[in-house]
């Protein structure tokens, strides 16, 4: 029997912790983010391989990290090749195959690139721009480390608490 006096809290608790906090705290919080996704932002992705290196810029897939293998991945099916121009600078050290890292940014559709292929048929792609933040801070976020002015003048107000057990208390 005093078993079940000891389960029946536990069952209880488990049952319906929320109302239990709404009991105690009152309503649940609704959670909102520190930061957002940046809203100009039209692809957000791991990385991008190099395709091609061509004059004004490179032709590029996007890739996935599978955490599970530890290795990129490209996305398949549909339009996976993108047009993304690039300063001649940023061009000497571009090759074939390369695979870059997009860990802050990310990218806007900006028109479409027409380019031939060695077989002399013509291909349009969309051309993409590079955006920098990925993410944006978020205008509804409300820092909640600063206490409320009221708790703020009750400790100002407050005094040390006494050396109660006297010098030597729990040494």
């Amino acid at each position: 029997m005093k078993k079940l006096f000891l389960l029946l809290p536990c069952l209880l608790l488990t049952a319906c912790p929320y109302s239990i906090y709404e009991m105690v705290y009152g309503e649940i919080p609704e959670y909102i983010p520190k930061e957002i996704p940046n809203p100009e932002c039209d692809f957000t992705v791991d990385g991008i391989k190099v395709f091609q290196v061509i004059d004004k810029g490179i032709l590029a897939r996007f890739i996935y990290r599978d955490h599970e293998e530890g290795v990129y991945k490209e996305y398949s099916g549909g339009d996976n090749i993108f047009y993304i121009p690039s300063s001649k600078k940023k061009l000497e050290d571009m090759y074939d195959d390369k695979i870059m890292n997009v860990p802050t940014g990310c990218f806007k559709k900006n028109g479409t690139y027409s380019y031939s292929t060695a077989m002399g048929s013509k291909n349009t792609i969309r051309k993409l721009k590079y955006i920098e933040p990925k993410y944006i801070p978020n205008p509804e976020y409300k820092d909640n480390t600063e206490e409320p002015k009221d708790l703020q003048k009750n400790n100002e107000t407050k005094k040390p608490l006494p050396n109660v057990g006297g010098p030597g208390f729990m040494e």
